[in-house]
C-alpha cells in the first residue's frame, strides 16, 4: 500500500510476485532466458531486491532478451559495464555467457551502486541516473511502465497475494493500514468500507473496539502492511 500511496517502488523489499509468474512471464514472452528462468527467479533475492522490478527493468531494456543488443549480449539491464561477471563487450554493452551472471551484476549494480553508494533506494530517482534523459530516455515513462508491470503482474499472481478480505461496511471512518501489527505503526493508508485487502492472519497487538470486538490477530499483506482483524472480514 505504500508503494501504491507513493506511486513508486523501493527495491529492498520482500518479492512482490511469486517465483512460478516470474519464470512464467519469461517464458509466455519467448525470451531467450526461458531455460534459466527458474534459477533467474531466485536471484534478486540473494541481494534484496524486488525480483518483479528486475524482471520489469528486463521488459523495458530488451523486451525480454528479444530485441536489441540483448540478443546477442545475454545482457539482463544493458549494463555498459560488467560488475565482475562479464566476459567482454560488444558495441558498447558487457557480454554475459548466461542469463544469470548479467542478472547477478544487475542486482550488484543495483544493491551496491543505487542503494548503496548513491542512496537511490526506489525507482524513480534511480531511473534518472540509470536511464538519463541527456542518453535520449525518459526516466518518468521508463518509471511509469515499471510501476504498471508491478502492478499488473501483482493483480495476476494469486500465489503472492493470500485470503481475500474485505473492509466490514460498518468501518465509516475508513481502515488504517499501518506499518507494523500495533496501534501506533504509522498509517500508510486508509480503506473505505467495502474495499479489498490481500494477506494473512499474524498474531500483533490485541485490539479493543466497540461494535467489532477484541482480537490479536492482525491481517499482513505480501508488502508487509497491516490492518486490524477485526476491520475485516473473509470473501467467500
Amino acid at each position: 500500500m505504500a508503494d501504491i500511496l507513493h506511486n513508486d517502488l523501493t527495491f529492498l523489499h520482500p518479492p512482490r510476485i511469486s517465483p512460478a509468474l516470474f519464470a512464467a512471464i519469461i517464458v509466455r514472452n519467448g525470451s531467450p532466458a526461458a531455460l534459466e528462468a527458474n534459477v533467474l527467479a531466485t536471484i534478486p533475492p540473494i541481494y534484496g531486491l524486488d525480483p518483479a522490478i528486475a524482471l520489469a527493468f528486463f521488459h523495458r531494456e530488451s523486451t525480454y532478451g528479444t530485441a536489441g543488443s540483448a540478443l546477442a549480449t545475454r545482457n539482463w539491464g544493458n549494463l555498459r559495464r560488467g560488475q565482475g561477471r562479464s566476459v567482454g563487450i560488444l558495441n558498447g554493452f558487457a557480454t554475459y555467457r548466461t542469463w544469470a551472471d548479467s542478472l547477478h551484476d544487475w542486482c550488484n549494480l543495483i544493491r551496491a551502486h543505487y542503494i548503496t553508494d548513491l542512496r537511490l533506494v526506489t525507482v524513480r530517482p534511480a531511473l534518472q541516473v540509470y536511464a538519463p534523459s541527456s542518453d535520449g530516455n525518459t526516466p518518468k515513462r521508463y518509471a511509469d511502465a515499471v510501476m504498471a508491470d508491478v502492478a499488473r503482474w501483482q493483480a495476476e499472481d494469486t500465489d503472492t497475494r493470500g485470503t481475500h478480505y474485505r473492509v466490514r461496511q460498518g468501518v465509516t471512518s475508513g481502515a488504517k493500514v499501518r506499518a507494523a501489527a500495533r496501534q501506533n505503526g504509522a498509517v500508510l493508508d486508509m480503506l473505505k468500507a467495502g474495499a479489498d485487502f490481500y494477506g494473512e492472519s499474524v498474531v500483533g497487538q490485541q485490539i479493543f473496539l466497540t461494535g467489532f470486538g477484541r482480537s490479536n490477530l492482525w491481517v499482513r499483506s505480501a508488502a508487509h502492511t497491516y490492518v486490524w482483524s477485526g476491520l475485516l472480514e473473509k470473501v467467500a
